[in-house]
């Protein structure tokens, strides 16, 4: 039997923050993730900060953790945003190469003595009565054991997760990958109240198909500025470029919403904040005539931009008509379709101030599980429950 001072489930930007932590503290820590190749990966936009979400990577920064690190030794391009307002309101924003952070990241992590990776999908908790519920391992699907009196939850939107386009649906955690199949029975077993929540993602778009000629340019600051006082070699590299929707983008959407699965009835969960999809800022901004959106490298050796402001939930044919409507997009080719993704998340008023579980001593949890969105909130809740977890397990 595999023993560990404690157990991190995932390896997303909370499980980096928490294992890191952990050991930092001197726990022995076991990760453990379905594909140790996905640790660091971003589903979203590959960008760290921005209003209200710099301010946490700089807390990161100064206790210790890695986020603001990776950003900077990842970045292809920053810029200070409300440079012209107050200090309260500056943020910096750090645009990653997607591949770059990621590889990063899993090297880190690889690269600390105190933490092995066990890759392998987490079926049940296990636990025993002493007052009340206290954790003392985790047992996987094939059947392994691992001893452990704290654990910490980082399984972001992977928890009975299915994705959708349009009515077409299938279960997944992310695109492309499984979702955690067993544990959300585990949970409600053990006592957890478990909520349903969504997310989506915008399109990927092949950037040799959009005429960026007409779009306005927005050039990286020099010198670049960064979360940790040292700039990656490649900051200033990119450029990136804004667009904007079309009374005709208005219409189509308009025509289709019962084609949308956020709007068709076939999501039943709700945001975890209020990040809009483009249907979203279409109903319920019917006075705007178009909205601005931001057109984003995924990193300097890809042939792929994001288009920020622009997740959808709609069928792949839809967002091939959606997507020509914009300046700059008439002959576009999509990569990569947009989504919506639906999830089990804990209630989080289940927790206590450390993001311990008030129904199982020593499981925590971190990110989106606790109905949070963002790499920058599950990264400073993973140091919080990672500094918690190792704490109580000492």
């Amino acid at each position: 039997m595999l023993k560990a001072d404690v157990v991190v489930i995932g390896g997303g930007h909370a499980g980096i923050e928490a294992a890191h932590a952990a050991a930092s503290l001197g726990a022995k820590v076991v990760m453990t993730i379905p594909n140790p190749e996905k640790i660091g990966l971003m589903p979203c936009n590959p960008a760290i900060g921005g209003p209200g979400k710099s301010q946490l990577v700089f807390e990161l920064q100064a206790l210790g953790g890695v986020m603001g690190r990776l950003a900077d030794q990842a970045a292809i391009h920053t810029r200070t945003l409300n440079e012209s307002k107050g200090p309260a309101v500056r943020s910096l924003r750090v645009q990653n190469g997607r591949d770059e952070y990621a590889k990063i990241a899993r090297h880190l992590v690889e690269g600390i003595p105190g933490i092995e990776i066990i890759r392998g999908e987490v079926a049940t908790l296990e636990t025993e009565q002493t007052k009340g519920l206290k954790l003392k391992g985790i047992t996987l699907t094939d059947g392994r054991t691992i001893e452990t009196s704290a654990a910490v939850l980082c399984t972001g939107t992977f928890l009975a997760g299915v994705v959708w386009y349009g009515t077409n649906k299938r279960e997944a955690g992310r695109q492309g990958e499984p979702p955690a199949r067993h544990l959300s029975k585990s949970l409600r077993d053990t006592g957890h109240k478990l909520v349903r929540f969504k997310t989506g993602t915008p399109p990927r778009i092949r950037a040799q198909s959009v005429d960026f000629s007409v779009l306005s340019v927005v050039n990286a600051e020099s010198p670049p500025k960064s979360f940790s006082g040292q700039p990656g070699p490649n900051a200033g590299s990119s450029a990136t470029w804004i667009t904007h929707t079309t009374t005709e983008t208005h219409a189509l959407i308009e025509d289709n919403l019962h084609k949308s699965a956020m709007y068709g009835g076939m999501v039943e969960g709700q945001g975890p904040r209020y990040c809009p999809s483009i249907e979203d800022k279409v109903v319920r901004f019917a006075d705007k005539d178009r909205h601005l959106l931001f057109v984003e490298p995924d990193g300097l050796e890809t042939s792929e931009v994001y288009l920020q402001g622009f997740s959808s939930s709609m069928p792949p044919n839809l967002q091939d008509d959606m997507i020509r409507t914009l300046p700059g997009f008439e002959s576009a080719e999509i990569h990569r379709y947009a989504y919506a993704v639906e999830y089990d998340a804990l209630d989080p008023t289940g927790l206590d101030v450390t993001l311990m579980s008030k129904v199982v001593e020593g499981l925590f949890s971190a990110g989106q599980i606790n109905g949070t969105s963002g790499y920058e909130e599950a990264a400073a809740q993973g140091l919080v429950a990672g500094v918690n977890s190792a704490r109580f397990s000492q």
